[in-house]
């Protein structure tokens, strides 16, 4: 049974802010006394088949990284078999660990470590190998690289893929003992540059630009979810239309997350100029979710209310069409005062359109 818990308040005359920190303190230990908070927003539990649905579109950045998936590795796979190279698999293998980097830059610098990591575990195997182990030994030996992969690949790739390509050789040439250690060695070598330089031409050449083309649409649907949930709480309570805070919440963190992979494409895109109409949508929005959650929502005219739309409405299309918008006055009557955040985010995204 779970122990209620409440934050002791002080006697004496307690000021605003104690009491906000006191509230918030509170939650915190109902959170941890597993007491329901009659304030916490409703978690609901989204049926599969929606997520499934919502990542087979065009312009989810799932489907995209798929499907590019798909076809670098196929033509990897084809590449490999179609030419007879020995261990063909390392091939697509080799294609499919490169791509793991999020852009072009991360992913060039993923195939660059792995070459060179390629190289040097050779050598570590070629000095095991010296030895002619054989037996007992060669069990220990696969066990002490095993080991050391399983503790670097955690903390550091760079050092796993050198007891990888060890661990590797160390079994392939254990299972062929009539193979030269040379054959391997030169068939491990040019299977996993060759991969590299798959998997690097796979993102350069498919749908590079994907995040760049994507972020000003994206921007423009925050633009117009925030002004949507704005007017939501600037409306009498009697007049409040249900808003879907999650949408809001996965749409802040896309866009932020498009902004950072168009930074890394290649040749550069120059998103780099949306920052500031993104820090400011960004601000505005957790601004509005806070303002959601300790019910800070002042009451002003519906003409005012009108106006707010309107100023959405002008940045959502400048933001789609990277145009700066017809009115950036975000100076809205009667909010101005206790929402100072708000307005400065709204100058911010309209400043940087």
């Amino acid at each position: 049974m779970a122990v209620k818990m409440e934050t002791p308040i002080p006697s004496g005359s307690v000021t605003k802010a104690q009491k906000k920190l006191y509230a918030q303190l509170q939650e915190v230990l109902n959170a941890a006394s597993g007491e329901p908070d009659q304030k916490t927003e409703q978690i609901r539990l989204r049926s599969p088949f929606l997520f499934l649905r919502n990542a087979l579109s065009w312009d989810s950045p799932v489907f995209i990284r798929a499907l590019k998936y798909g076809i670098v590795l196929m033509v990897a796979s084809l590449f490999a078999g179609g030419l007879g190279f020995h261990c063909s698999y390392w091939i697509p293998l080799s294609a499919s660990a490169v791509m793991l980097g999020t852009t072009v830059l991360f992913t060039l610098h993923r195939a660059i470590q792995r070459s060179a990591d390629t190289i040097i575990g050779v050598i570590i195997a070629a000095a095991v190998l010296y030895g002619r182990p054989e037996g007992v030994y060669i069990a220990l030996c696969v066990a002490v690289l095993q080991c050391l992969l399983e503790l670097f690949i955690v903390r550091n790739y760079v050092f796993a893929v050198l007891f990888l390509t060890a661990n590797a050789l160390l079994i392939a040439e254990s299972m062929h003992a009539n193979e030269s250690i040379v054959y391997f060695m030169t068939a491990r070598l040019t299977d996993v540059i060759l991969g590299s330089l798959i998997g690097l031409a796979g993102t350069m050449l498919l749908w590079r630009r994907f995040s760049s083309k994507r972020l000003p649409e994206l921007l423009s649907g925050v633009i117009r979810r925030e002004g949507e949930f704005l007017q939501i709480l600037l409306m009498p309570d009697t007049g409040k239309k249900p808003f879907d805070v999650h949408r809001l919440r996965v749409s802040l963190i896309q866009l932020r997350d498009e902004y950072d992979k168009a930074l890394g494409e290649y040749p550069k895109s120059h998103s780099d100029v949306l920052w500031p109409a993104i820090a400011g949508a960004e601000h505005l929005g957790y601004s509005l979710l806070s303002a959601y959650k300790y019910n800070r929502r002042p009451a002003i005219d519906q003409k005012e209310v009108r106006r707010v739309a309107a100023l959405f409405d002008s940045m959502a299309e400048a933001a789609l069409k990277q145009t700066q918008p017809a009115d950036g006055s975000a100076d809205v009557t009667g909010i101005s005062k206790d929402q100072r955040g708000i307005i400065r985010a709204l100058q911010r995204i309209a400043d940087g359109l």
